[in-house]
């Protein structure tokens, strides 16, 4: 009879134990790529966003939306932030101040690139758009 009990009782352990080292682990591991599951489909979000405000201003500069005297705060409302800004461009006009890139969010390489350039007080002056060189 003692021999039986501490033969359910290794085997009950043995269980407990293996159970415990599969279930513990396996479980973060779970909530760990949960968490990751979530974090993309912001990041989708946020991507999907990104690529419809670049449409949107591509399809504003082509429309005539996009008119100079807009202020650059305006423009970051509508369109979002740049890729880069340059406060100190190399350009021949002194009236421009500043050059901002914008690019497509996915296809950073291969899409057009679209600088707008701002006066002294932020406004937009200028813009230019060009393919990848």
């Amino acid at each position: 009879m003692t021999k039986l009990i501490t033969r359910v009782l290794t085997v009950f352990s043995i269980c407990l134990i293996l159970g415990g080292c599969i279930l513990l682990p396996g479980g973060k591991r779970i909530s760990r790529l949960q968490g990751y599951s979530a974090n993309r489909d912001e990041i989708e979000v946020y991507v999907e966003q990104q690529e419809a405000l670049y449409s949107k201003l591509k399809a504003d500069i082509n429309s005539g939306v996009l008119r100079p005297g807009i202020t650059k705060h305006v423009i970051l409302e509508r369109y979002s932030d740049p890729i880069f800004c340059n406060d100190q461009p190399q350009e021949e006009d002194a009236n421009i101040a500043e050059i901002c890139l914008f690019r497509h969010p996915t296809a950073y390489f291969t899409s057009d690139k679209i600088y707008l350039h701002f006066d002294k007080n932020y406004k937009l002056c200028a813009w230019q758009v060009g393919p990848v060189q």
